[in-house]
C-alpha cells in the first residue's frame, strides 16, 4: 500500500507542472515546453456607440467582450488602423472586457489580446452603422449597488421584442451582463457595479448591435 501511495504521489508531482498557466517545462531531455495559447472569441465581441456615426466626425465606439471572449487573465488592447487612436482593458475574471476608442464610420479596429507566458490572439472589428435601440415605454430603471455590489437594470419595451438580445455593460470594471426576458415587453437582470459607474444598454438584433442607452448608477 505504501509504494502505491508513492508512486500515486510521483505522478502527481510530474503532472502538476503542466496545469500552470503559461509554458510550462515538458519534463523532457529536449528542453521542450508546452505553450499555452491566448483567445479572442470575435462571436462574444460586440459595439455599440451613443449615436449615430459618420465618415468625418469621430465619436465614441465602446467594445464589449462578453463573458469567455478572452481569457481571465491578461489585457485586450485596441488600435484604430486610420489614426492610431489606442486603449486597453484588463480581462474581467470572467473573460469580460470593455474598452471605447474615438472611430469614423468605416473604420477597422485591430484587437490583441495579451498576457506573460501565453501566445497573444488578434482579431479585428470593423466599424459600421448601429441600428436603434428598440423603443422603450419608460426610462430604463437603476438600482443602486446592493450588499453584493451588484446592480440591477430592468427595461420594459414599447412593443414585445422579436428575437433581441439585451445587453449591459460597465465599462468601469469591465463587466459584461445579459438581461433576462420576464415578458415579451421586459427584461431584468444585474450587473456587478458600484455608486456613479456608467452602463451601457444595447441589444443585439440578427443584424448586429444597436446604439446605446447610457445609464448612471445612483
Amino acid at each position: 500500500m505504501k509504494a502505491r501511495m508513492k508512486l500515486t504521489l510521483l505522478k502527481l508531482t510530474l503532472l502538476m507542472p503542466l496545469t500552470a498557466c503559461g509554458t510550462a517545462p515538458g519534463g523532457g531531455d529536449d528542453g521542450g515546453s508546452i505553450e499555452v495559447t491566448g483567445w479572442l472569441e470575435r462571436s462574444l465581441i460586440l459595439t455599440t456607440t451613443p449615436e449615430p456615426l459618420d465618415a468625418s466626425t469621430a465619436k465614441p465606439l465602446t467594445i464589449s467582450g462578453r463573458p469567455g471572449a478572452a481569457p481571465n487573465q491578461g489585457r485586450v488592447d485596441a488600435i484604430v488602423a486610420r489614426s492610431g487612436a489606442a486603449a486597453g482593458a484588463d480581462v474581467s475574471s470572467v473573460g469580460s472586457f470593455v474598452l471605447e476608442v474615438p472611430v469614423l464610420l468605416g473604420d477597422a479596429v485591430h484587437l490583441t489580446y495579451s498576457h506573460e507566458g501565453v501566445s497573444p490572439a488578434e482579431v479585428d472589428v470593423d466599424v459600421t452603422q448601429h441600428a436603434l435601440f428598440p423603443p422603450v415605454a419608460a426610462p430604463p430603471a437603476v438600482s443602486a449597488p446592493d450588499a453584493h455590489a451588484n446592480v440591477s437594470v430592468g427595461v420594459v419595451f414599447v412593443s414585445a421584442l422579436s428575437g433581441e438580445r439585451i445587453f449591459v455593460s460597465n465599462h468601469d470594471n469591465q463587466h459584461v451582463a445579459e438581461l433576462t426576458m420576464v415578458s415579451t415587453t421586459e427584461v431584468v437582470g444585474h450587473i456587478p457595479g458600484d455608486h456613479g459607474h456608467t452602463l451601457l444598454l444595447y441589444a443585439l438584433t440578427a443584424s448586429g448591435s444597436t446604439e446605446a442607452h447610457h445609464l448612471t448608477v445612483p
